[in-house]
């Protein structure tokens, strides 16, 4: 299995996806037309060359009555270009997927790996991709599909790539699966799925945290830590300076929050722990606010 797709420019909004083993291909609107099966080496060489080019992985061979199917987005950046993390930013907004589904479908949340934190003039803060976003989704299939029938799915894709400039793109794929009385995964598909996996944010391990709350400043400390880094999630409480307070050259970090409601917080968002080993660690922080007593004034 192998990832594949045509490129599209960000201008004309073309594209096709070939999906892995399973699938045939769906195009986005577009000027401009051309071949599919253009050499995608070719068309990056040109003035007009794809910000971000799309294919998508299913892991599983078939769609099992019961069962799941495993499917991996891929937006690959051209050198220079960014696309959005799905928390907090001050500018642009994630890439999204929408699958159409016939009665029965369960569509799982897309799982989003760690990004890193982008400072541009103005003090812009944003929480970025850089050359390659994958994105784990899994699907519940129906338990009354007939074995032997296929199944077609309709995805619609979006995202905003930025550079020195902003350009929206979009794609709608059909997804043909066979349904089968059984399936598995190929070497290639599980080999995807487990490097997808290994960037994705984790539970905070045993002894690996401490927090406390003074006042409205929730104070972290990882032991060993070389850097800290915070990225908010929308349902974080609002932060006072999350450019300065969002990171720390220490083992310790203060975030300091808006009282709202008569508390502050909650704490909620990815943890980015640098420990000097071969790559940082993420973790998934939730903290329940603190409550803040009325002045009375």
């Amino acid at each position: 299995m192998q990832w594949t797709a045509t490129t599209r420019s960000p201008r004309r909004f073309r594209i096709c996806l070939l999906l892995a083993v399973l699938l045939v291909t769906g195009c986005g609107d577009g000027a401009g037309g051309g071949n599919s099966n253009s050499d995608p080496a070719d068309e990056s060489s040109r003035a007009d060359a794809p910000a971000v080019a799309t294919s998508a992985l299913v892991v599983e061979t078939a769609a099992v009555p019961g069962g799941e199917l495993t499917v991996l987005w891929r937006f690959a950046m051209a050198d220079d270009w960014h696309l959005y993390w799905s928390g907090r930013n001050d500018s642009g907004y994630a890439p999204s997927v929408t699958l159409a589904t016939a009665p029965g479908w369960e569509t799982g949340p897309l799982r989003w790996p760690l990004p890193r934190r982008l400072v541009q003039a103005g003090d812009i803060l944003d929480h970025v991709y850089e050359g390659e976003l994958i994105l784990i989704q899994t699907l519940a299939v129906p338990a009354d599909l007939e074995v032997g029938s296929q199944v077609t799915l309709a995805a619609d894709l979006a995202w905003l790539a930025c550079r020195q400039e902003c350009v929206p793109g979009k794609a709608t794929v059909t997804l043909t699966l066979p349904v089968a009385g059984g399936t598995q995964r190929t070497s290639a598909g599980e080999a995807a799925l487990r490097q997808a996996e290994s960037l994705l944010p984790m539970a905070v391990p045993a002894g690996g945290l401490a927090f406390r709350w003074e006042g409205t400043t929730l104070n972290l400390n990882v032991p060993g830590a070389r850097t800290l880094e915070f990225y908010p999630a929308w349902e974080c409480g609002d932060l006072v300076d999350l450019l300065h307070d969002g990171e720390s050259a220490t083992d310790r970090l203060a975030l300091r929050f808006r009282t709202t409601a008569g508390q502050a917080g909650p704490a909620r968002g990815v943890l980015r722990v640098d420990s000097g080993g071969a790559a940082p660690a993420a973790w998934y922080l939730e903290i329940s606010p603190t409550s803040i007593p009325d002045s009375g004034g």
